[in-house]
């Protein structure tokens, strides 16, 4: 993590060193969800006689997203431009809970209601290229790219409530990815110092890798971004 972390640092402030540079601060928000053949809109809690766990965590219904970042962006003299954003971001994404898995507790299947949460953290490097329309206050530039989501952490949430009101909540360690890539275009409005700006990046990165038995199993991120920036050059 050192070296990521060095190598990711080093680049930011390679493309702030360019002159003629501009260096924003931004805050984004948006949605995050999986899909992939084993992503899925509804899933059950495994009671057991330690931890319970979601036996299926990676849902379809979009989450909450928030991060933080400071970004770098060189405007060459045609317009071209090449850009670098390194910032800390948080994505959930959400599945209901239709029943319950008690075996544990000396019975089987019973309906529940309740939804888990799949939070995870990231340290997100995203090198990027593209062409600025426009000039003078107002400029729009279109970018495409590369997420390089570095997860820091990844953990599941969640609760199932059965007919007579028992509670069986989940909260446990799901990181089993180190990285996740996934290409993302970008559309940014430009006034002034400030801008605005909306994303879609979708995943490559298989966050089911390595599991055995039925397959294949896949789920894959899926992103849709806003942000606000300030520029403070």
């Amino acid at each position: 993590m050192k070296k990521i972390l060095l190598t990711a640092f080093s680049l930011f402030f390679l493309t702030v060193a360019f002159a003629q540079t501009e260096v924003s601060v931004a805050f984004n928000s948006g949605l995050f969800s999986f899909g992939g053949s084993s992503a899925a809109k509804t899933s059950f809690i495994i009671v057991g006689s330690e931890n319970n766990y979601t036996n299926n965590p990676y849902g379809e219904k979009n989450g909450f997203v928030y991060g933080l970042s400071a970004n770098a962006k060189h405007i060459f003299v045609n317009h071209f431009l090449v850009g670098l954003d390194l910032g800390y971001e948080a994505m959930s994404s959400k599945i209901d809970i239709d029943f319950a898995s008690t075996y544990a507790t000396g019975s089987s299947y019973v309906k529940a209601s309740g939804e888990s949460k799949l939070t995870t953290q990231f340290l997100n490097l995203h090198p990027n290229f593209g062409f600025r329309f426009g000039k003078y206050k107002t400029t729009l530039d279109l970018t495409a790219g590369m997420d390089i989501g570095f997860i820091l952490k990844s953990q599941e949430k969640g609760e199932a409530k059965i007919a007579d009101g028992t509670v069986y909540a989940t909260d446990g360690d799901r990181k089993n990815l180190k990285t996740d890539l996934r290409p993302r275009i970008q559309l940014t409005a430009n006034y002034q110092k400030f801008c605005v700006y909306a994303g879609y990046s979708y995943g490559l990165s298989n966050y089911l890798e390595g599991m055995i038995g039925g397959g294949p199993w896949e789920a894959h991120s899926r992103v849709i971004r806003f942000g606000v920036a300030y520029r403070i050059n």
